[in-house]
Formats: C-alpha cells, sequence, structure tokens
C-alpha cells in the first residue's frame, strides 16, 4: 500500500491548520503586547483589564477572517474529497 497520498493529506491538514490559527493567534498577541504596555505605562497591576480586550480582539478577529477561513477549509475538503477515489484500490 502506498503511503503517500495519506502523508500528503495529513501534511494538507497540518499546514491549514498553522494557516487558519496564526492570524488570530497573531492579532492576540499583538493586543496582549499593547495592552501590557499601556498598563506598566500606567502602572496598574490588575491582571483582569487584560482579559476583555484578548476576547474582543480574538471576536473581532474571527468576524473578518472568518469567511476566508470558511471558505480555504472548504476548498481543502472539497480537494481531499475529489482525490478520495483516486486514493482507494479495489
Amino acid at each position: 500500500m502506498n503511503l503517500t497520498p495519506i502523508t500528503q493529506i495529513f501534511q494538507d491538514f497540518f499546514y491549514s491548520g498553522l494557516a487558519l490559527i496564526l492570524p488570530v493567534s497573531l492579532i492576540c498577541i499583538v493586543v496582549v503586547i499593547v495592552v501590557a504596555i499601556l498598563m506598566a505605562m500606567m502602572q496598574i497591576q490588575d491582571q483582569s483589564l487584560t482579559f476583555l480586550p484578548k476576547i474582543i480582539a480574538f471576536v473581532v478577529a474571527l468576524f473578518i477572517l472568518g469567511p476566508w477561513m470558511f471558505e480555504h477549509m472548504t476548498d481543502l475538503f472539497v480537494g481531499i474529497f475529489s482525490k478520495l477515489p483516486l486514493m482507494i484500490r479495489v
């Protein structure tokens, strides 16, 4: 049995997962750094103040990037399901 198509599928899943996670994660990291700098400048010690900006940034990022993420996932699964008959051998 040839494992190359299966390896290719897992590689596609891995890279697609990274492509979907990284933009939202980077936006949240930037927001956390900005909030941390502002809190250090104002000498605020309360850690609960960082929670709301992170949640807002996450929701806004998903709202903006959601259509692109959905299209990317749809293309991935359509490609895999179109290759499926080539991988199944009787």
